[in-house]
């Protein structure tokens, strides 16, 4: 299985996040904390950005700490309702989508092929605000842009843990 980070110009991005609109009539935290606990995926790590929080696993080598892409990306194309993105990271292509302001779609994959169909399922649904792929793929409508230059002006929403007693319980464990 393929690591959900990437790295740009020596810092580590957390990408691959299970992205939900958070209830208004709760806290993203406990949220997030809900969503954890039903999943059957075992999600420690959460981000809170805008009106949604994004779950990840350290198992997919994201860590607390870490850089959301999406919330970074997502933020610097602001002026976009509605996007979707493929970019050429090392070891791979990154698509990130964002529908009414709503991240859909946030991985990281790792063969050109899957990463072209991905983008052409994805960009069939009307209406898109913005549409960014490689300028070798020659995709009707899209435009290149570059990820290095979208993550130096987006938001910057780091990952936290769900549970603080597990990392203490963790913590003490190690320093024993």
């Amino acid at each position: 299985m393929i690591k959900q980070v990437i790295t740009i110009q020596h810092k580590k991005f957390a990408t691959g996040l299970f992205w939900q609109p958070v209830n208004s009539d709760t806290t993203p935290y406990l949220y997030a904390k809900q969503l954890a606990e039903k999943s059957e995926k075992k999600y420690n790590l959460y981000v809170d950005y805008k009106s949604m929080v994004g779950l990840g696993d350290v198992h997919d080598g994201v860590r607390a700490g870490m850089p959301s892409a999406a919330a970074m990306v997502t933020g610097a194309l602001s002026g976009f309702i509605s996007f979707l993105g493929v970019f050429k990271v090392e070891g791979g292509f990154y698509l990130v989508a964002a529908r009414n302001d709503v991240i859909i779609r946030d991985m990281l994959i790792e063969s050109e092929v899957d990463a072209r169909k991905f983008y052409a399922e994805l960009s069939n649904i009307p209406d898109w605000g913005a549409l960014f792929a490689p300028a070798s793929w020659g995709m009707p409508r899209s435009q290149e842009k570059y990820l290095q230059d979208l993550l130096v002006y987006g938001a910057i929403e780091k990952l936290r843990q769900i549970s603080i007693t597990k990392g203490v319980v963790v913590s003490i464990g190690l320093g024993v």
